[in-house]
């Protein structure tokens, strides 16, 4: 789902959000470059939260921005008749909602 269907990583978000940008942003590089696997970089990202507020999902929520043509093609497949999908390994409290 992020940087596909929405315009930005999520949990990047939530970080920007809680001031956390200078520590999470490497992680999900190191991630995206494949220096890092999912669940390593889920784990130490994830770690860095604790003691925040939850409603920083909320948040991160209110500040998704759908990519362009996101919805035209939910859209267009529906009314085809195709089955859309939405996959994420992110948290079900944000592509709920969006899906």
């Amino acid at each position: 789902m992020d940087s596909t269907i929405v315009t930005s990583e999520t949990l990047d978000d939530m970080a920007t959000i809680a001031g956390l940008s200078d520590a999470i942003l490497p992680i999900t590089a190191r991630a995206m470059r494949g220096e890092l696997d999912f669940e390593a970089a889920l784990d130490e990202r994830l770690a860095l939260f604790a003691g925040r507020p939850a409603s920083l999902v909320d948040d991160a929520l209110a500040a998704v921005t759908l990519s362009a043509g996101a919805e035209v093609l939910v859209r267009t497949m529906r009314k085809s008749g195709a089955s859309c999908y939405l996959i994420s390994g992110g948290f079900t409290a944000i592509t709920g909602p969006i899906a």
